[in-house]
Parts: structure tokens; sequence; C-alpha cells
């Protein structure tokens, strides 16, 4: 997604359709000032929703100049509100996106259907010997 502000234009880039856990952003600035020298932006983003905020930076690296990146670890599902603060030689603005993201379906109710196939396989497992011997176990016993 590309977002135009005051004195930045900024992309973002992410995975298609994010699901929560970890979320990698992709940042590349254009400014608008001439004078700007590229690829020495401060960047951090805070990541929040409700009550939940995290803070993090993008960097870059020497092979990838442009491109900033980040991680977020994000354990619940909905609209994110992303809000960055891009600054270079006293030059700063904040911008602000979202995103949505959408449920794993990790399901660990105890009433979820993956529940009851654990359950089964393993019940199988545990009384197939105690049946196979019963024998050998009972009569053993007198």
């Amino acid at each position: 997604m590309d977002i135009s502000g005051d004195k930045y234009d900024l992309r973002v880039g992410h995975t298609a359709n994010p699901k929560v856990g970890y979320l990698d952003l992709t940042f590349q600035i254009n400014s608008k000032a001439k004078e700007t020298q590229k690829n020495n932006y401060k960047i951090s983003v805070i990541a929040e929703k409700g009550e939940e905020k995290f803070k993090t930076f993008a960097l870059n690296t020497s092979d990838y100049p442009d491109i900033y990146k980040c991680v977020f670890d994000l354990e619940r599902s909905g609209n994110w509100i992303f809000k960055t603060n891009i600054s270079n030689n006293n030059i700063e603005e904040n911008i602000e996106f979202s995103i949505y993201i959408e449920d794993r379906n990790r399901e660990t109710s105890p009433f979820s259907p993956s529940f009851y196939l654990f359950a089964i396989i393993f019940l199988i497992i545990f009384l197939a010997p105690l049946y196979i011997f019963r024998k050998a176990i009972f009569y053993n016993l007198k």
C-alpha cells in the first residue's frame, strides 16, 4: 500500500492476508524535500489494537539500503492500527495505516474437532495394548 504524507511518501509491504503470529513489514520511503539524505531515516512503528500496544524500529541493511524492515508478533485478530514516525535531518512526520489480521484458526478449545481426534488416537494407542494383552495382565495377578 502506498501512503502519501506531507513530507514523505511511504510504501508499506506485508504478506497477503496476514494472520495471527509474526507480521513482517517492509517500508520504502521517498522524501518530498530535495536536500534529504537518502537511506538515513529513523522509523519507529507502534502497532495497537485496543489496550495492546507494541513498539519497534524498522531497520535497513547494507544489502538493501532502501528497504526498512520490522517484525511484530501479534496474537489477536482484527484491525490493527500502525503509527509510524519517520525522521531524517530534523524533518519528521507521523503516518498512520491499518492492517486487518486474520485468525489463524488455532483451535485449542476442548470442544474442537482437533481435540476429539487427539483424544481418540490417544485412547487407541493407550487402550489397544491393554485389550490385546488382557489375558496375560489379569491372569498373572491371580
